[in-house]
């Protein structure tokens, strides 16, 4: 039985140890329990990766299987001692061996030294909009700054107007975290870039901008940006009224 399959299923695998060769053949290759699935922290990249490749790449995974794998990993990354030790620091750095981990959750590449990246194209942004959800409420309980860098290079792949809630709602989470950080929002360059994609999307879709409720969330965190002194947050501000002209 495949690795996919004894996820869906609830089947115990573990504890499992993950050599440094470890490949996508570990996905077939696993001793078999009969309760509950204990994967190490060190895996968890291999295998959702793995999981994210069997979806976008080869469409041998429905939505709703990828969900069931990528919620229960997240799951058993929350009972970790490194993700509560990690997950409300204020710090852009995480402990070496949870930076991959957190990396993958949000489509992104870490390679160390290397910049991170998001290791989607932009033609397979449309097919993530079942998973933003998750990832907001992921990013809800992980507020980390590492997380947030993982969560941008996501968002400007392919900025989208199906996006905005998510978007919006992290961050809200962000603000709700880092109300009056400089650091985060100017130095690290977070408001720019939020602004950013927000002012892409608008642009291919200002309308979007008026659905019910996303206006007063809007408004509410654009002013916080501007007040953070994010110039790129003025700029939509500027748009917006000029739109209601």
């Amino acid at each position: 039985m495949g690795f996919k399959k004894c996820l869906l299923r609830g089947v115990r695998i573990g504890p499992v140890k993950c050599p440094a060769a470890c490949h996508r053949t570990h996905l077939e290759h696993l001793q078999l329990g009969s309760h509950a699935i204990n994967v190490s922290v060190g895996c968890l990249p291999v295998y959702l990766k793995n999981a994210d490749q069997s979806f976008f790449e080869k469409n041998s995974l429905s939505v709703e299987q990828l969900l069931q794998i990528r919620t229960f990993l997240i799951k058993q990354l929350y009972g970790t001692r490194a993700f509560g030790c990690n997950k409300d620091r204020e710090e852009a750095s995480v402990w070496m061996h949870l930076a991959r981990p957190l990396a993958t959750i949000c489509f992104n590449d870490h390679n160390g030294p290397f910049p991170s990246k998001c290791y989607l194209p932009a033609s397979f942004i449309p097919r993530t909009d079942p998973f933003l959800p998750l990832l907001e409420e992921f990013v809800g309980v992980c507020r980390s700054p590492f997380v947030a860098m993982m969560y941008l290079n996501f968002m400007e792949v392919a900025p989208r107007a199906e996006q905005l809630p998510f978007i919006v709602g992290c961050t809200e989470k962000w603000l709700e975290r880092f109300p009056d950080s400089n650091q985060f929002w100017i130095e690290w360059d977070f408001g720019g870039r939020l602004s950013s994609v927000l002012i892409t999307i608008f642009r291919a879709s200002p309308d979007v901008f008026d659905a019910n409720g996303m206006r007063s969330s809007i408004d509410k965190v654009l002013t916080q940006l501007v007040c953070l002194g994010v110039g790129q947050a003025h700029e939509i501000e500027n748009l917006l009224y000029q739109r209601q002209r």
